[in-house]
């Protein structure tokens, strides 16, 4: 019988925890108060989920991102030990895999492509004139939002949420946690292990993906 498991990126798959301020820490001290003060002004409902991706690109834009540089972060992200272990034993055993992640779109495009991931959503898609930002695509796959992108996979294979199963690390994760019917924490945020069927918590340096499979009928 088919399965659906899908995976949080980054701090999950891939050891950064998040892109969006390594970058932003890269670009100066000016964009890394931007990028902290676009997170606040969304956790205090200033602004969409939406707007806070596109004022981020926004700011990438004006701070002179440039493509070299961006592709430097995406190829040099470390995957967990395990992780290509893991997808090839999930394909074996006829899992369908996905990504959902708030992260960009060309970290999730490097991991669909090396470890053969089926499916992939995720936030902002870079569009580059030479060297520089030139354009971008949003997909609100954050929060609240995660579990719409899984629902339309899991309704084209006609397995109900309760059989799907879901794998994370941050607060971002709660809602799809609670809306599958297995969610794994992966070193999990408390507000995430709260809700989450299993966590895993492993030392730094010696984290393993693939201990999720335990949790699962393979």
């Amino acid at each position: 019988m088919t399965q659906l498991i899908f995976f949080d990126l980054d701090g999950t798959i891939f050891k950064t925890t998040n892109i969006y301020r390594d970058i932003a820490r890269f670009l100066g001290p000016d964009a890394a108060e931007q990028d902290q003060e676009l997170m606040h002004a969304y956790f205090n409902g200033e602004i969409s989920y939406i707007e806070w991706v596109h004022r981020a690109a926004v700011m990438y834009k004006a701070a002179g991102l440039k493509k070299s540089d961006f592709y430097r972060f995406v190829d040099s992200a470390e995957y967990y030990h395990g992780v290509k272990e893991l997808f090839s034993t999930l394909h074996n055993a006829d899992f369908v895999t996905g990504i959902v992640s708030g992260s960009f779109d060309a970290l999730a495009k490097r991991a669909q492509r090396e470890l053969k991931i089926n499916h992939r959503f995720a936030s902002l898609e870079l569009f580059w004139d030479g060297e520089y930002l030139d354009h971008w695509n949003i997909s609100p796959t954050g929060f609240e939002a995660k579990v719409d992108f899984m629902r339309i996979i899991a309704r084209e294979y006609n397995i109900p949420l309760s059989d799907c199963v879901f794998v994370g690390d941050g607060f971002n994760d709660v809602h799809i946690a609670q809306a599958v019917g297995t969610s794994i924490g992966f070193n999990p945020n408390p507000a995430l292990e709260k809700v989450a069927t299993y966590s895993i918590h492993q030392p730094s340096g010696k984290e393993d993906l693939s201990a999720i499979l335990q949790y699962l009928s393979l």
